[in-house]
């Protein structure tokens, strides 16, 4: 279940847009969550938006390389949020935004990741 999937990621302009508006909010030192209760077509538990503002890191390279750690943090600690969410059975639009003004090392990312799936879970 280590995966992260075309099909677990968010797209869709009123899908986001939804979230943005109508989401609740976890805040973080490094991370900004928002997540909101969604019907989906498939059986997806869960779908994820994860962002890094071109306001916050200006060099694009560096915006991929963040997203690439947060990304691989979130496919290693989603399972323990996936089977928490199954239980309810409900389905989630998940938003990860990144919000420190420089580059974290993976170690650090990881951690945080993991501190605010935790908190998401115990919120559902």
């Amino acid at each position: 279940m280590q995966t992260f999937q075309k099909n677990e990621r968010l797209c869709g302009k009123i899908t986001i847009d939804n979230l943005f508006t109508n989401g609740s909010s976890i805040k973080d030192s490094i991370f900004r969550l928002v997540w909101n209760t969604e019907e989906f077509d498939n059986d997806i538990i869960a779908k994820t938006l994860i962002v890094v503002p071109k306001k916050n890191i200006k060099n694009a390279a560096n915006r991929n390389i963040l997203k690439r750690r947060v990304r691989e943090a979130f496919r290693i600690y989603k399972s323990c949020l996936y089977a928490k969410i199954n239980s309810k059975k409900q389905q989630l639009a998940i938003a990860i935004i990144y919000q420190e003004q420089e580059i974290l090392p993976y170690n650090v990312i990881e951690e945080k990741i993991k501190l605010i799936l935790d908190r998401l879970s115990k919120e559902i």
